[in-house]
């Protein structure tokens, strides 16, 4: 569709603008300027803007303008995305519900498999492992085989975290990583390397974790990319699998706030997609800390870390606290504190099997704890 286009300014950019950065600034808007638009935007791996929000909004009027339903669901659905990426997950949850419902309504295939991909994210970031796996099979199954490869990358990648460490996981992971060969995307490759770095680490597979890690920090050299939040966390995590924990402390101190203290910032900004990365890495401090016998420091950093986590409703990254905060009290002798914060997680996490096994896990991991302290106190009496 031909129209003139001049910038609101009235004065050309000097360098090329995208296809979303035009619409948001443009005095004439066609329709396939939004539809390249919205595309754009849906393949952006970065934290959104002011600016991003501008457009979308844009679009949305635009669409209804036009008699086009499909567009303003899309529009509609990046604007949810956006209070995902900055942290309102149940308000974005609930937007896609109402898109979803409206997309089937309309026969619209492309905005449902996308609506079941934001619900996967989001019941993944709030801990529900069953309704994000739903959702991650529908946004794949759905998807049209015209759909940017870039999208079916991120579909796949989303019901791969779904499924959590296991063969499920892996065949998803596997078909991405084909997937961005084809269009050479470096950005996803370390997304994707991150994932499986994260699930080896999981499984206690350090030679695994590592060959991801440093697949991501080459990449990441080689293509300029920085990593984001969750993604040096997963670094810092596998550091500490080999007892590195200063060094794990040490390459997030930028990063994060300090512990007990969440409005002193770190120096770094963190462009993370994803709502719960600052908050994974201020807990991954706090269990350094503890397991550096520095518990006052660590009390600290969960205390930063449940604040975080309540602003932003994201509900495993509050679970994992729970059950760091069980450790850090079984540490100090409070086995009583540490009972009651394992309940509140064994509570605030649906997968039972995987529940089962944590609590297993801890109930021996107690057990063991309190015959170390009845045995020295023993000792104590002895003399």
């Amino acid at each position: 569709m031909d129209a003139v286009l001049l910038p609101a300014s009235g004065i050309r950019p000097s360098a090329p603008q995208s296809a979303w950065e035009i619409v948001a600034h443009a005095v004439v808007v066609t329709e396939d300027m939004a539809e390249a638009a919205l595309t754009s935007l849906e393949n952006s791996r970065v934290q959104y803007g002011a600016a991003h929000y501008a457009a979308a909004e844009r679009i949305v009027t635009l669409a209804l303008e036009l008699s086009r339903p499909d567009l303003s669901l899309r529009a509609r659905l990046i604007l949810a995305t956006i209070e995902f990426r900055q942290g309102d997950v149940i308000a974005a949850a609930a937007q896609a519900k109402d898109i979803l419902t409206a997309a089937e309504a309309l026969g619209e295939a492309y905005v449902m498999a996308r609506s079941h991909f934001l619900l996967c994210s989001a019941h993944h970031s709030l801990g529900d492992s069953p309704s994000s796996r739903i959702n991650g099979i529908r946004s794949v199954e759905l998807l049209p085989d015209d759909a940017p490869l870039s999208v079916r990358i991120d579909h796949l990648r989303a019901l791969g975290t779904a499924y959590g460490p296991g063969p499920d996981s892996e065949r998803c992971h596997a078909q991405a990583l084909d997937l961005i060969n084809v269009i050479g995307d470096a950005a996803r490759a370390i997304g994707v390397h991150n994932s499986l770095a994260y699930f080896a680490y999981q499984q206690d597979d350090f030679r695994r974790a590592a060959e991801h890690a440093d697949q991501m920090l080459e990449l990441s050299y080689i293509r300029h990319i920085p990593l984001v939040a969750s993604q040096l966390d997963t670094i810092a995590r596998i550091l500490m699998m080999t007892g590195r924990r200063e060094a794990a402390i040490e390459l997030l101190r930028p990063l994060i706030p300090h512990p007990g203290d969440p409005t002193c910032a770190g120096g770094i900004e963190d462009l993370d997609p994803k709502p719960y990365g600052l908050a994974e890495c201020m807990l991954t401090v706090a269990e350094a800390h503890r397991a550096l016998g520095r518990y006052a420091t660590a009390r600290q950093a969960l205390a930063s870390t449940f604040l975080l986590v309540d602003e932003h409703h994201v509900g495993l990254c509050r679970a994992h606290a729970r059950l760091a905060q069980a450790a850090l009290f079984g540490d100090v002798g409070d086995f009583r504190g540490a009972y009651f914060e394992h309940i509140a997680f064994h509570a605030a996490v649906p997968d039972r099997n995987r529940c089962r096994a944590i609590r297993t896990d801890f109930g021996c991991y107690c057990r063991r704890r309190f015959l170390q302290t009845h045995q020295r106190r023993a000792i104590s009496r002895s003399r």
